[in-house]
């Protein structure tokens, strides 16, 4: 039997990383989930307390474990699932301003860059 060929269609690599994240819902208030893997584009959720919603429900969230948790992004629901939810990042708020995704992207590039 033969295996079906797999094309990636991923923009962004996931990279496997379990880390406290605080969800925040416009209307069913806060709580805390873990995330099972992050991208440049979005994170995946997994969580006992993590209710379904809808593809376009939209979000903020904080990563609570990462070295600037006061980072809040904002995010919408891409699909969901029994086990979780992938959320796409929009963009991002620090301090009162918003800047997008591109502006982060290019940072981390520059973090990189200097640690190699």
């Amino acid at each position: 039997m033969r295996t079906p060929s797999f094309r990636e269609r991923r923009r962004h690599p996931r990279n496997a990383v379990a880390a406290r994240v605080r969800l925040t819902h416009s209307r069913h208030g806060s709580f805390e989930v873990q995330s099972r893997d992050i991208s440049d584009g979005g994170v995946y959720l997994t969580g006992e307390r993590l209710p379904p919603f809808m593809p376009g429900a939209t979000f903020q969230l904080q990563l609570l474990d990462s070295v600037n948790p006061a980072i809040v992004f904002n995010a919408r629901v891409a699909r969901g699932d029994d086990k979780g939810l992938a959320l796409e990042v929009i963009d991002y708020e620090l301090g009162g301003d918003s800047y997008s995704v591109d502006v982060l992207r290019d940072q981390w590039n520059i973090v990189k860059q200097v640690l190699t």
